[in-house]
């Protein structure tokens, strides 16, 4: 198992640090090239070494496991459903997530699990929180963005026919350290509060550890789609 390891330590960070110059040399000995995928990259340069069938095998499963979470879903490779959770829109969600938890101090809720978290929010123009007014209770109509460094991307567009801003960004705080921040506001859209439907802000952010879960962050913005 030692000499697997050995084998396996020097083969995947290959596939991350000096992928580049696996790929020449494999593609002047052999005329192939690794995969992009670091996983399928991996797994073509164990095939193409001359090492017991025994240690193959074990290398395989060592590779195979390191790219899989708890759940048996291969990472940035989720399996997504339509979730429905307040009755007037909708969005896909990672299969592996349960049922949706509430949040206290506004309309909305969250889905998380192990490395991903997604979190949305809505109010009324009229019911926009406290800590969102100033002294006087005035309250602006103005986007509510969540990245505000100036390396953040902000991308003015439209999801569902509804004017749409998304940003891309990353923070690090001392509670839950490093994660990229995949978000969108809706300035101005129809939102239910219980009673009827009021214009006002709907916002969801989707936080991950690895930058693996990118295209499944842009998959569920993409797909959010409200009913009226």
């Amino acid at each position: 198992m030692r000499r697997c390891w050995g084998y396996y330590v020097r083969l995947y960070s290959g596939c991350f640090i000096g992928k580049a110059k696996i790929n020449k040399i494999l593609a002047l000995k052999n005329n192939y090239t690794v995969s992009k995928t670091p996983l399928l990259g991996t797994l073509f340069i164990i095939t193409r070494m001359k090492i017991p069938k025994l240690t193959f095998f074990a290398c395989f499963f060592i590779v195979l496991v390191s790219n899989t979470n708890l759940f048996g879903q291969t990472k940035g490779f989720l399996k997504l459903n339509q979730r429905n959770p307040d009755g007037w829109f909708t969005l896909l969600v990672p299969k592996i997530m349960g049922k949706v938890q509430r949040h206290a101090d506004v309309d909305g809720g969250f889905y998380i699990t192990n490395g991903l978290e997604i979190d949305y929010s809505f109010w009324s123009y009229e019911g926009t929180p406290n800590w969102l007014r100033d002294v006087g209770g005035r309250f602006s109509k103005s986007p509510h963005l969540a990245c505000l460094k100036k390396s953040a991307s902000t991308l003015d567009t439209k999801i569902d026919g509804k004017r749409a801003i998304i940003q891309q960004c990353s923070e690090t705080d001392e509670r839950e350290g490093f994660r990229y921040i995949y978000y969108v506001t809706f300035p101005k859209v129809r939102v239910f509060n219980s009673k009827d439907y009021n214009y006002g802000m709907f916002n969801l952010s989707i936080e991950y550890k690895s930058k693996s879960y990118i295209s499944i962050a842009e998959r569920i913005i993409k797909s959010i789609n409200f009913k009226r």
